[in-house]
């Protein structure tokens, strides 16, 4: 929508448009552009003279920088381009005003799939989806929230479609393949991985998701080559640390599975996997007491049975 303030008249283009005389009207309460066609006509013609006249300037300004857009595009947002000047909407149109529930509605839902409240989410992306069934936006973020409650089997609908109305969006694909790999359809889950990292290619946790399907349905070179481009992104990464430490001590290299697994149980000093895979590798290279000394620890971090 489009609006124009011209002396005491405010004009506003849309599918339903509008006309107020805000000297006699100030809330805008209103609308007169049925009964003063000819008002709204003129207002038209000089609201698309402005346009004419402005938007080569805002065509220079909203240039976007080729490396933030492939960054963008790369994660699924999709950016409108500044120099559209295609015809305005019509009185044939969907008015944007009768959406404006709906945008609250989905606004609300984001926040809280953001802020993890996933059972909160869902039924507010239900009802934006009820209204606007071919939402790309809305459909993600119910599987994203569907995933988040670990309901992977009602993610997949939703994240399919949505992978299916934005193809370019890695967001979707890597979401679509953590709830195949959730649901133990790894085979599926790695070509959503592989499209992930192809438009996301510094994306750390992706290459890592990617490594640990391929370790899974017995691709283990690939699987090492993933876990060494996640942890040249970042060489922190827990899990990259445990699952490349771990694949190297069952293939009885402790002397090069050692840093990975030590660096795991630094990252996460509560982590009973990492200090249990520790024990074992200071096994394979004799020494019996740090072995002992991580074993202990694993031990310790060991759920209470039941």
């Amino acid at each position: 929508m489009r609006a124009l303030r011209k002396g005491k008249y405010l004009y506003i283009r849309a599918p339903q448009s509008e006309l107020y005389d805000q000297s006699a009207d100030p809330a805008a309460d209103h609308n007169l552009s049925a009964t003063s066609k000819a008002v709204s006509d003129t207002l038209g013609v000089q609201l698309n003279d402005f346009r004419r006249r402005t938007t080569q300037t805002m065509v220079e300004l909203a240039k976007p920088d080729p490396e933030q857009m492939q960054k963008l595009q790369a994660l699924g947002y999709v950016a409108s381009n500044p120099a559209d000047t295609g015809s305005d909407a019509t009185d044939n149109g969907i008015d944007p005003k009768s959406r404006i529930e709906v945008s609250n509605l989905l606004h609300d839902a984001m926040l809280d799939v953001e802020e993890t409240r996933y059972e909160a989410a869902v039924p507010l992306l239900e009802r934006v989806l009820k209204d606007q069934p071919d939402m790309a936006v809305a459909t993600m973020q119910l599987g994203i929230a569907q995933a988040g409650l670990r309901n992977y089997e009602a993610a997949l609908a939703p994240l399919r479609k949505a992978v299916q109305m934005l193809p370019d969006s890695g967001l979707g694909h890597y979401q679509l393949g953590l709830a195949l790999f959730h649901t133990g359809d790894w085979k599926g889950a790695a070509p959503q991985f592989e499209a992930a990292v192809a438009r996301a290619p510094r994306w750390a946790d992706a290459h890592y998701s990617l490594a640990a399907v391929y370790a899974r349905i017995d691709r283990v070179p690939e699987a090492m080559r993933e876990l060494n481009t996640t942890l040249d992104l970042n060489a922190d990464h827990y899990r990259a640390n445990l699952l490349r430490g771990r694949i190297l001590s069952l293939q009885g290299n402790p002397v090069e599975a050692l840093p990975n697994l030590s660096k795991a149980a630094k990252v996460r000093p509560d982590s009973r996997e990492a200090h249990a895979f520790l024990a074992n590798v200071y096994r394979q290279l004799g020494r019996p007491l740090e072995a002992e000394k991580e074993n202990a620890e694993a031990e310790r971090l060991a759920p209470p049975h039941p």
